[in-house]
């Protein structure tokens, strides 16, 4: 009976880690992406626009 109890709160555990680790991972790889494709760099921005423009998603700029 100890056993189950021991194996059901470890496969818990290890559950409860595997997702924290597969959002942590997410969010990472989509800030990452984000920052890549959609928020570019000032010195692209200038290249497209041709003048200084503040880009902004979801109201942050690239460095927040």
């Amino acid at each position: 009976m100890k056993k189950s109890v021991k194996a059901m709160r470890k496969t818990i555990l290890i559950f409860t880690i595997n997702t924290t680790m597969t959002s942590c991972m997410s969010l990472i790889l989509g800030t990452s992406f984000l920052i890549k494709y959609t928020l570019i760099s000032g010195q692209e921005r200038w290249g497209i626009y041709r003048q200084n423009i503040e880009l902004y998603l979801f109201e942050m700029n690239r460095h927040q």
